[in-house]
């Protein structure tokens, strides 16, 4: 991650304007944690995710939806697609994202992020209800402005996560608690930040925006890709969520897109909440949909309308074995761990370190042995 490159003196006056409106943690390794709670209607974007444009289209599914912009070629939205890829990602000015950061945060322990992408060319204000579910989940939140349905689609993706590059950088963040959604075409841009980037989230939440399979229809909606490029991991795994309800004008192609996804065999839910519109979700629903992403915190019940407890998606139970050695856990990026195997759930493994701690790891992101091994865990009788 780098800052941005609109003017070193102009960054500086920013933060300084922004740290006077709250107090700064240093950390020992050095790094600046900002404390400041509550409602930041403007934060500038001051850090870019990658260092190159050519960084943000690096893999191979990130190269197809790439040409396929560039080329204008079995896109979606083509009046508002008027900026290249190259010039979505190199914007200039100050860009902003609104943020609120729960009052109980006091940087001494992670908390995780909800990204919620707007329709409109303001970030979206959560309502009291909606600050009730990041403060019980231990979420900040974030809405990228300048990124409405006028903007280019890889525009507002870039907003999205370099927004959440900025809140990393000024808190202490749980990378494996890290979720993208949004309203109407906010929702789209928000499945479509975790097709392109499955390591930054865990979990997309559509509100009232349905969304079409590669190769189901010439929306466009994943440009450049066909559905076996969906489908793999960790796409397949991390959860996808979209809620909606009788009186959203989209409900109906809604059910036949969830139909489609659920066919596919990916970690989907769809949220039927009757009598919704076109709006945001009601804060029960975004809480449920949240939960079923993985949100949810350890000894935390979690309830649906009815009272009842909301299940975790693909639960798999493994049993602790105090006598399971522990084993040495490689990930495709080459880490390491030395760990042994509590359980699983939702497409995640839970270990308990040799110093005791726990650590949650996504099961995908394992070398294939490692993958086999605890495949192998849950299917012993």
């Amino acid at each position: 991650m780098k800052k941005t490159g609109f003017g070193f003196a102009t960054l500086v006056f920013l933060q300084v304007m922004y740290c006077a409106n709250g107090d700064i943690q240093t950390n020992e390794g050095g790094a600046e944690k900002s404390l400041k709670t509550g409602t930041i209607a403007e934060l500038p974007i001051a850090t870019k995710m990658f260092e190159t444009p050519r960084e943000y289209f690096s893999s191979s599914i990130q190269k197809k939806v790439y040409t396929a912009y560039k080329e204008k070629k079995s896109m979606g939205r083509l009046p508002a697609n008027t900026l290249t890829p190259d010039e979505c990602v190199a914007y200039e000015g100050v860009l902003t994202t609104y943020v609120y950061v729960p009052p109980a945060y006091d940087g001494t322990e992670h908390y995780g992020v909800y990204v919620h992408n707007s329709p409109g060319k303001t970030g979206i204000r959560p309502s009291e209800p909606w600050q009730k579910v990041m403060q019980k989940l231990k979420l900040i939140y974030i809405s990228p402005n300048h990124g409405g349905n006028d903007v280019s689609d890889l525009r507002r993706v870039v907003l999205a996560i370099d927004s959440l590059a900025t809140v990393k950088q000024l808190y202490s963040i749980d990378d494996k608690r890290v979720y993208v959604g949004g309203l109407s075409g906010g929702g789209y841009i928000g499945m479509l930040c975790q097709m392109l980037y499955p390591e930054f989230f865990s979990g997309a939440i559509s509100h009232a925006a349905q969304s079409y399979l590669p190769g189901s229809s010439s929306s466009g909606h994943f440009a450049g890709l066909t559905l076996s490029d969906a489908q793999r991991s960790p796409r397949n795994q991390v959860g996808w969520v979209v809620i909606s309800g009788s009186k959203d004008m989209n409900y109906e192609t809604i059910k036949k897109t969830s139909a489609a996804w659920e066919k596919a065999k990916f970690n989907y839910k769809f949220i039927d909440k009757e009598g919704m519109g076109h709006e945001n979700a009601s804060a029960e629903a975004l809480e449920e949909a949240l939960v079923f992403v993985g949100a949810g915190l350890t000894g935390q019940t979690d309830s649906a309308k009815n009272g009842t407890a909301v299940p975790k998606a693909g639960s798999s139970a493994v049993l602790f074995d105090s006598k399971r050695p522990s084993r040495i856990w490689t990930a495709q990026m080459g880490a390491v761990l030395e760990a042994s195997l509590l359980r699983t759930e939702g497409g995640f493994a839970f270990f308990k370190r040799t110093d005791g701690t726990d650590i949650k790891v996504l099961i995908a992101s394992l070398i294939e042995a490692d993958q086999a091994y605890i495949l192998s865990v849950i299917l012993k009788p």
